[in-house]
């Protein structure tokens, strides 16, 4: 009986989610997301499940059992394909990814590099007035020599050498 109801289920949580634009939120035991009344978003469960953040759509990191990270949708379905090591919440349309150390990087809604280098560690983005090189974003990076800088959306530095963030 409940795989009959769950297309029923989703399509009235998507309407509701469009609606209402609230998030599901995380589960106690941290596995998947449930809906305000408690009832789960989706049947798979996860290692570990991160809030979903409001990109033009809910979006959330998740760790499967074979422990590769990426993103899904309110649905609990993968919206890239790649996989990393750790993922974070996209901010400003971009996500903080990692494959190990010194490999930290951010990444767009379709799970590709925003840009090409890479630090030792990254920080979340955020939103700010346009600044001389017309982005409208930064996030604190770190290089491997325990620097920290600020980037745009496109790997530019904008402020940095500091010795923390």
């Amino acid at each position: 009986m409940r795989k009959h109801r769950l297309p029923n289920l989703l399509s009235a949580r998507r309407r509701y989610f469009s609606r209402n634009k609230i998030p599901p939120t995380i589960s106690m035991d941290e596995t998947h997301h449930v809906l305000f009344d408690g009832t789960p978003c989706y049947e798979k469960r996860w290692r570990h499940v991160q809030s979903y953040h409001s990109t033009p759509e809910f979006v959330a990191a998740v760790v499967d059992n074979s422990g590769e990270a990426f993103h899904i949708d309110v649905s609990g379905i993968a919206i890239y394909d790649m996989r990393f090591k750790r993922t974070f919440g996209f901010y400003a349309n971009l996500a903080a990814v990692s494959n190990g150390p010194s490999e930290a990087f951010h990444i767009t809604l379709d799970g590709q590099p925003a840009y090409d280098q890479l630090h030792a560690w990254c920080g979340n983005f955020s939103t700010l007035p346009v600044n001389h090189l017309g982005s409208s974003a930064q996030a604190p990076v770190r290089d491997i020599d325990g620097r920290y800088f600020h980037i745009n959306e496109l790997g530019q530095i904008l402020g940095g050498p500091y010795r923390y963030c």
